[in-house]
């Protein structure tokens, strides 16, 4: 073996051992995250107040007016109302809000609750009601509802390589009057360990009994997925650190291999009652659902079981933040930068990445800043600020390149802020 193929094989180890080690610590949300939509629950009772997209809140999308009342809020006093229309045949209704300081080919999650009055599934001139993402670079992604009761939506979007916003709407053709509440826009994270099964095993997994396996033929997402034997079995995770009265939701992929038969995903033992998705469909099925923690409850247990039958398999499971907890400073507001009792610098997100990266530090005083990055060895790449700035939060953006605009290779790096005579560093790292 040459000694260049070594060496490289040596990095490619390096990384995967990183990456081994960085799944865990990912696979767990060390900090809460924190809502980018402004007015997400329409508290302030001052919404829709211009015309069109692409202003900061919330706006009109139609010369037919939605507002905000007070009938049916799903949390708080207020929520959105698109209303019937008696006055046309055929009327649209729809608003949106532009959601900014969204960061280039980085993923997101989109959370909402909506609800429509009545759907008659026989008329053509009836489409439900529609929820989604658009303008971010790629292909909007979209969720239709035809519920009576307030269901949860839960979608994930990934920012075009030259896009920082994204429009967050809700749009009613004829029919019912459509409410909707509690929007989120959250930096993608997941409380769950190895939650698409790509460990190849069940790390972060408790058996319920040994009739479970993890397979590779035919999974949702990536090369692996879990699935329960015939006859009973099951498993499932324990979340710890969940924030008491913090509203969460979960989403899942799962199917039976017969026709007729049943399996469930869900979550019990966070407080109240148990919540979960019924599978009986022989090809994947996507669900969301969404449960409040207890206000003593800070663990919660997401699993999946069936009691008879065939096969059932599941992948890609999901679970987010939703709605902060009453009370929490972050409620009804936009993202905040508060000012902090000491400077501090924050670990990076998304973090490993690709594309590009954020590296956020909360100053407690005026001050000369240097955010300085090196490569593992000590030797400099680039300064991405040096300059007076003022006390609070701050944002910078970093492409993956050095001082001259090329590319770094793959790899751990470290960033570094100086504050007067204080230094603080953090690693960070690339994956190409």
């Amino acid at each position: 073996m040459s000694p260049t193929i070594h060496h490289e094989r040596r990095i490619i180890s390096m990384l995967l051992l990183l990456l081994a080690c960085s799944f865990v610590l990912f696979g767990q949300v060390t900090e809460e995250p924190i809502n980018y939509a402004v007015d997400p629950g329409f508290e302030d009772g001052t919404a829709f107040t211009a015309v069109g997209s692409g202003a900061p809140g919330w706006n009109n999308w139609t010369t037919y007016d939605v507002f905000v009342d007070d009938y049916m809020p799903h949390t708080g006093k207020y929520s959105a109302t698109l209303p019937e229309t008696f006055t046309q045949a055929y009327q649209e209704v729809g608003y949106g809000q532009w959601v900014e300081n969204l960061v280039p080919d980085a993923t997101y999650i989109m959370t909402a609750f909506g609800s429509i009055d009545y759907y008659d599934p026989n008329d053509s001139m009836q489409w439900g009601l529609y929820i989604g993402v658009q303008n971010f670079g790629r292909d909007k992604v979209q969720i239709t509802m035809f519920d009576y009761d307030f269901k949860p939506v839960i979608l994930l979007f990934t920012m075009g390589p030259d896009s920082t916003g994204a429009d967050i709407w809700a749009w009613r053709g004829p029919g019912g009057e459509a409410r909707t509440d509690d929007y989120g826009v959250w930096d993608y994270h997941n409380y769950l360990i190895n939650a698409d099964f790509e460990t190849a095993d069940f790390t972060g997994w408790d058996y319920w009994n040994y009739n479970s396996a993890i397979a590779s033929d035919e999974p949702h997402g990536g090369a692996c997925l879990a699935t329960i034997l015939d006859g009973e079995g099951g498993f499932a995770q324990l979340i710890p650190n969940l924030v008491p009265g913090a509203t969460y939701g979960m989403k899942g992929f799962a199917h039976v291999s017969n026709e007729g038969d049943v399996a469930w995903w869900g979550v019990k033992n966070y407080g109240s009652d148990q919540v979960d998705v019924e599978v009986n469909q022989t090809s994947y099925t996507e669900g969301n659902i969404a449960f409040t923690m207890g206000a003593e409850n800070t663990t919660a247990e997401v699993f999946f079981w069936k009691s008879s039958g065939g096969a059932a398999q599941c992948d890609d499971f999901l679970v987010c933040k939703m709605i902060d907890a009453p009370g929490s400073a972050a409620v009804a507001q936009h993202r905040q930068k508060a000012i902090p009792a000491a400077h501090a610098l924050q670990q990076n997100h998304p973090n490993p990445f690709n594309a590009g990266t954020i590296i956020s530090y909360t100053l407690a005083t005026p001050e000369r800043v240097t955010l300085t990055l090196y490569n593992s060895s000590g030797q400099y790449i680039a300064t991405l600020v040096d300059r007076e700035e003022q006390s609070g939060g701050h944002d910078v953006f970093w492409d993956g390149t050095d001082r001259d605009g090329q590319p770094m290779t793959s790899g751990v790096y470290i960033y570094s802020l100086k504050t007067g005579e204080r230094i603080q560093q953090k690693k960070l790292l690339l994956l190409k």
